[in-house]
């Protein structure tokens, strides 16, 4: 699993500051989530779950009208998670222009994948609260995961971190995903009238 790329900017630095001056026995007795904290977090899973369950959907509808290419044509239906946004690309590039704006379908396709990271880390990782700030850390003992991400394994008694400012996430899900997930809805039924009919 890869993580979202890292944006140094002087609030996250002082986050990592924090965090970086905390023992690491002493990470677990940060705040839990709170109610909102929870409900955030399950807003952008589930948004997220919308818009991969239309990947889906668009996959079936591109099998039928022989658009998908390459792999994703000899995997249909067994594409893994991690290339369905990538196949649904692909396809998109098959497409007639007269009838699709492929650039902007492209663009909107590129960030709900660049999102998946963020989701992955929210669906996967522990979280706790960062003391007196609207941000959280999110930890991991998953040995694959520090190996993909920092090419070795974790060492006795150390977890992989990272941080999150919770007004990052309220903006993803308020600019990003709620409009790209019904966008992405209506997407879906448009493709299926153009290439299958109903």
């Amino acid at each position: 699993m890869a993580l979202p790329p890292e944006r140094r900017t002087p609030r996250m630095e002082a986050l990592e500051a924090i965090i970086a001056r905390t023992p690491r026995e002493k990470l677990f007795a940060f705040p839990v989530l709170q109610p909102p904290d929870h409900q955030l977090i399950g807003v952008f899973i589930q948004l997220f779950n919308y818009m991969d369950f239309n990947l889906r959907r668009a996959i079936e509808t591109f099998a039928y009208a022989k658009l998908l290419q390459g792999k994703a044509a000899t995997k249909y239906p067994k594409i893994h998670s991690s290339g369905v946004a990538s196949a649904v690309q692909d396809a998109v590039k098959a497409m007639d222009a007269s009838v699709e704006d492929i650039p902007e379908t492209i663009r909107i396709l590129e960030i709900i994948e660049r999102r998946r990271e963020v989701r992955n880390l929210l669906g996967h990782w522990a979280a706790r609260r960062i003391a007196n700030e609207d941000a959280i850390v999110l930890l991991t003992k998953d040995e694959s995961d520090a190996m993909r991400i920092g090419g070795a394994y974790l060492g006795n008694g150390y977890v992989k971190s990272a941080i999150l400012d919770l007004a990052d996430i309220r903006g993803l899900i308020t600019h990003e995903l709620a409009p790209f997930e019904l966008w992405l809805a209506q997407k879906i039924s448009e493709w299926r009238k153009r290439y299958i009919g109903d």
